[in-house]
């Protein structure tokens, strides 16, 4: 698994107390950050199996 993986994991550990707050405040927000915080290392996981051109599209920035 890419480093960036257990990265990942420790800023969705991180913003735990971050959304708990801004839930207070805002709680449709709060669910939209809960999803997008969830989808970062779901998306790294996925990418990470990808193979050939799909892959090699993002490098640098370019898609």
């Amino acid at each position: 698994m890419l480093k960036i993986y257990s990265e990942a994991l420790e800023v969705v550990r991180e913003l735990v107390r971050v959304v708990a707050e801004i839930d207070r405040h805002d709680p449709d927000l709060a669910r939209q950050l809960r999803k997008a915080r969830c989808s970062i290392p779901l998306n790294i996981a996925e990418g990470s199996h990808a193979r050939g051109a799909p892959r090699n599209k993002c490098i640098g920035g370019h898609r």
